[in-house]
């Protein structure tokens, strides 16, 4: 009923019943005869919600209802574009007509439809894209020309549920009397019912039994799920386990972002892994916010907005221009539907910028970030404030050096297991061999170039234990380098970032960086080694508290590393900061040198004093988000499900290089006083830059008829 393939077939099995093939009409035509047959409707005087005829409907008439129900049962998109009605973004009742995110729905369900799948699918979207509205009129039409099907249909809680089953009601009361089976049954909210054998419950997510518990239903549409305080329950365990998949079912489950955590952004990243491989049950359908091209933005709010000429756009609005672009260029459904040269309209980049700008100034920037995302991972932002804002996050992204090499370290110390595959190592490149002479011994390592596709997939793991190298050591510059250990079981990460260290006027550079969830505390330091000894590090620290990098420190002190090249860790509240009295080396977080660390990393990068290079850096800036704990004290961390592991590295690197520098030398350098004659003084008054009534309205301006 979805695909061309299956409305044929339809058509046929219809021709050996009625001895004829039913054809489609014309909108006009269906108009004209439901004119027709609306003169000969009356309400019963002894019932008034009873419809009457004055006349029983002629053998022409007969046929074309025949024809009618045949092809609304055959062909869903008869159904929609004819019969159904709906409410418009401007409260106006209207027969529906598809929009593009509508269209890009169906193309989904016609294409399961067609490949003889279960319907069963995740849809997360942006806001009033009518993903809600053509699931609905779907779900309707199931009933309405099925035999024997028990639909569920459930929002957050009642009221929601009670509107969203408003949009049925609505079609199935516009719906003409000859057409629709007859109901039996309705309690308006809650159920409706038809002879049939078809039945629409509504229920809500709020309720405490599982949703379809008790029944087997085949046609299914939940909304709103990433609100859902118990999905796990209502779902999984009640709906999922009575729904069985086969070519009759028809499952929606749809939502828009909310969150990075629970249920519905777990399955969501399940779907998304295991989809393509045939190992998830539901399809994940992202539909971003710029396919509402007829609502995003609205006429009026262009009219009242016009562009400007000259009119340039901010950074963050060409990040989400770029981004825009690049999900729509790599995901087939809207290439097909936008073309495959697609890229954000002008006017929707406007929009999207004024309310960025809105939003920003009120500081909820987030909250529109979620729901008028440009895929799915920003859909699926986390509800806690992030540290790093949007804009500094963009301006990194735009920065951060994006050609890079990748190296296998190989050599003393080095476990076979962290050896390169024949595959991934790329011949054409020379080698680059390491050597440390420490205590009477000659340590050696050597860099092998690699070729690895897709290495910045996080999810994949190419990167793990690889050397990515942004800029190569030069005679002159100096190095710091923060490492910060795990345990080398899959979970935390064992990390090595290097920096260049400057002053003045020029920003720390980020130069290389290794991690790996294999590499554990007690390998670490062959690793550790062979990168301070290849950019001869300046300062070096492990992190000794939070992780176990005490034993990484001491294995490269007995390799002969000098301790005057390890950061001494001294108290910064003293009345002196002496470091030559330290007897602590590397880098202790406590209590009070955590917020010291990272306030200061913060604000280095936040005023770009350090430039961060690695993209899986970025990623874990942009997951630092800043909680509230019980006691009501804010404490940064990552998102749930995310790692900080590379963040502390780094600022354990930028730290130890600037710790007992003057920051207001560096806040000074931005701006240089003149040293020559200062300007004159301008002794005017201020004028207030305020718009006469007159330059708006003309001469006739409200009231401009009073005098005196």
């Amino acid at each position: 009923m979805y695909s061309e393939q299956k409305i044929i077939t339809r058509l046929e099995a219809a021709k050996k019943v009625l001895g004829w093939v039913p054809e489609r009409h014309s909108i006009a035509e269906v108009e004209a005869f439901s004119a027709k047959m609306k003169k000969l409707e009356y309400n019963d005087p002894n019932h008034p919600s009873v419809i009457r005829i004055l006349r029983d409907p002629t053998l022409q008439e007969q046929r074309f209802i025949r024809n009618e129900i045949q092809m609304c049962a055959c062909d869903a998109d008869y159904f929609l574009t004819r019969y159904a009605y709906i409410r418009d973004e401007k409260n106006v009742i209207r027969r529906f007509e598809w929009r593009i995110p509508q269209k890009a729905a169906y193309y989904v369900i016609q294409d399961m439809e067609a490949n003889n799948r279960s319907i069963e699918i995740q849809w997360l979207k942006g806001r009033q894209l009518g993903v809600s509205t053509i699931i609905e009129l779907l779900v309707t039409h199931r009933c309405l020309f099925g035999y024997g099907i028990n639909a569920v249909t459930a929002s957050i809680d009642v009221d929601k549920s009670a509107k969203m089953a408003g949009m049925m009601f609505l079609a199935i009361d516009q719906c003409p009397w000859w057409l629709k089976p007859t109901e039996d049954q309705r309690k308006v909210g809650k159920l409706v019912s038809f002879m049939n054998q078809c039945s629409i419950s509504i229920q809500s997510g709020n309720q405490m039994s599982g949703i379809a518990r008790g029944s087997t239903p085949t046609v299914i549409h939940l909304s709103e799920i990433a609100d859902f305080t118990n999905a796990a329950d209502l779902i999984e365990a009640s709906l999922f386990r009575a729904v069985h998949p086969s070519p009759k079912v028809f499952l929606n489950l749809e939502s828009t972002g909310n969150s990075n955590m629970g249920w519905w952004a777990e399955t969501w990243r399940f779907n998304k892994s295991n989809w393509h491989l045939g190992k998830s049950r539901l399809r994940p359908v992202f539909l971003p916010w710029y396919m509402g091209v007829d609502i995003y933005p609205m006429p009026t709010w262009l009219h009242d907005h016009p562009i400007q000429k000259g009119w340039r756009p901010i950074a963050e609005t060409v990040a989400h221009i770029n981004k825009c672009n690049a999900y729509t260029r790599n995901t087939p459904l809207l290439t097909e539907i936008l073309g495959k040269d697609w890229t954000l309209p002008v006017k929707q980049a406007l929009y999207w910028e004024c309310n960025y700008l809105e939003h920003k100034a009120k500081r909820i920037e987030k909250k529109w970030l979620q729901e008028m995302p440009a895929d799915d991972y920003e859909a699926l932002q986390s509800r806690q404030e992030k540290v790093f804002p949007y804009e500094v996050l963009t301006r990194i992204d735009l920065e951060r050096e994006r050609e890079y090499d990748v190296y296998a370290i190989v050599g003393e110390g080095i476990e076979d297991k962290f050896y390169p595959m024949d595959t991934e190592i790329n011949y054409a490149r020379p080698r680059i061999p390491i050597t440390w002479n420490g205590k009477g011994k000659t340590y050696r390592w050597t860099l092998i170039p690699l070729d690895i596709q897709d290495i910045e997939n996080v999810d994949a793991l190419k990167w793990n234990h690889k050397l990515l190298v942004y800029r190569y050591p030069e005679v002159g510059k100096k190095y710091s380098i923060g490492i910060d250990t795990g345990g080398g079981g899959g979970l935390d990460r064992t990390v090595i970032s290097v920096d260049e260290v400057n002053e003045g006027m020029e920003p720390d550079i980020q130069v290389a960086e290794i991690a790996s969830d294999q590499i554990s505390a007690a390998e670490s330091y062959a690793f550790a080694m062979a990168v301070c000894s290849w950019y001869d590090a300046w300062m070096t620290a492990c992190e000794q508290i939070r992780k176990p990098g005490d034993i990484c420190q001491l294995q490269m002190k007995q390799m002969g590393w000098p301790t005057s090249r390890i950061h001494k860790f001294v108290r910064y509240d003293g009345k002196k900061v002496q470091k030559a009295k330290a007897t602590k080396l590397g880098w202790y977080t406590t209590s009070w040198s955590r917020p010291l660390l990272l306030s200061m990393f913060i604000a280095a990068v936040e005023n770009g004093w350090y430039k961060p290079n690695s993209k899986f850096l970025h990623g874990e800036l942009d997951n630092f988000e800043a909680r509230q704990t019980d006691s009501g004290l804010t404490k940064m961390e990552h998102a749930d499900g995310k790692h900080d592991d590379r963040l502390f590295a780094a600022a354990i690197s930028y730290f130890i290089a600037h710790d007992l520098e003057k920051m207001i030398e560096r806040s000074k350098r931005r701006y240089n006083a003149p040293t020559d004659k200062r300007p004159e003084l301008v002794l005017e008054y201020p004028v207030m830059n305020a718009v006469p009534f007159t330059q708006v309205w003309g001469n006739r301006y409200p009231g401009h008829m009073i005098r005196g």
